[in-house]
């Protein structure tokens, strides 16, 4: 029987973490990985930032060999980046999973596709790749997913030997084979309308990791650094405080969102990403030629998308007080 292709087929490499990760180890210092163009690797982002304590708690994960990390923040904590950053270093296979209420046994383990030549093929799900293969899968907003349907992971999750019900064809797991998860705290400002509370039996089988947003002191530095890719003029003083006043702003933004239960807060329904920062501050560079109103406020509608009138007007009241704007 013919399966899913093996996108774990490509050359093994050790991989330095002190030059790949960024951070401060003894360069002799490395984690298995695959040399760089494997086509299933996610593309690296040079920015990117990898907060001690978040990569703390990866290389335990890593290093123990569990099975499946679920990583718990609010909305724009970046949940997704450092999975998808750390296996980009490290030249690995990861397939990204978007969850919803919809999704089928089908979805999560595979389906027979129709040929030209009338018969039927098996084609494995992502996650059944991975575990057949090795590799990485992440289930994106896991508690999107209905429980009844999570429940057809927990024996991958776990790593028993599987059955597929439709083939009959018995799976040993890939002793590689990782799965990971993202959601937002399931009592927390952020659980909306249609999250799911999963399971017990499904979430015990999960390592959790907690990410909140980058500190403002490594976000300064990334907003630097992007400002700098477009900017090579103004002095370092004027980035740095640029980038500044943008992540101030931001986390101002993010405290009023995780507290709009307060009448003053109300309008706050999202907080802001690193993401979106990173556009505002290069928005802000492309309109200071901008007349009668600060580059940073022409900038924020352009910028961050899917504000309300309300909540506009409070990010604009915010940035004018750390700008000192009077009008």
């Amino acid at each position: 029987m013919e399966t899913t292709m093996n996108h774990m087929d490509y050359p093994e490499a050790l991989i330095p973490l002190a030059a790949n990760f960024k951070i401060d180890v003894d360069p002799s210092v490395g984690l298995e990985g695959m040399a760089p163009g494997n086509p299933y690797a996610p593309t690296i982002d040079p920015e990117y930032v990898f907060a001690k304590d978040r990569f703390r708690d990866m290389l335990a994960f890593w290093m123990m060999k569990f099975r499946a990390l679920k990583i718990i923040g609010d909305p724009a904590a970046g949940k997704t980046s450092i999975v998808e950053q750390w296996h980009a270093r490290l030249g690995l296979p990861l397939f990204i999973v978007s969850c919803h209420e919809n999704m089928t046994e089908t979805d999560l383990i595979g389906q027979f596709i129709p040929q030209s030549d009338g018969t039927l093929k098996w084609s494995d799900s992502p996650v059944m790749a991975v575990y057949r293969h090795g590799g990485s899968a992440l289930l994106d907003e896991w508690n999107n997913l209905n429980p009844n349907a999570a429940t057809v992971l927990n024996a991958m999750l776990e790593g028993y030997t599987i059955t597929i019900a439709q083939t009959g064809e018995v799976v040993k797991p890939h002793p590689s084979a990782r799965f990971f998860a993202t959601q937002n705290p399931v009592d927390g400002k952020a659980v909306v309308q249609g999250r799911y509370i999963q399971d017990t039996a499904s979430d015990d089988r999960f390592m959790e990791m907690w990410v909140d947003y980058l500190g403002a002191d490594l976000e300064v530095k990334v907003i630097v650094s992007t400002i700098r890719k477009i900017d090579t003029k103004s002095t370092d003083e004027a980035v740095l405080t640029q980038a500044s006043a943008l992540v101030k702003v931001a986390n101002e933004v993010r405290e009023k969102f995780k507290n709009n239960h307060l009448d003053s807060n109300q309008h706050f329904n999202k907080p802001l990403s690193t993401r979106s920062l990173k556009r505002w501050a290069q928005l802000t560079v492309a309109y200071r030629s901008v007349t009668g109103t600060a580059p940073m406020l022409y900038a924020l509608p352009r910028a961050v998308s899917g504000l309300t009138a309300e909540m506009r007007s409070g990010i604009e009241k915010i940035v004018k007080e750390v700008l000192g704007l009077t009008t």
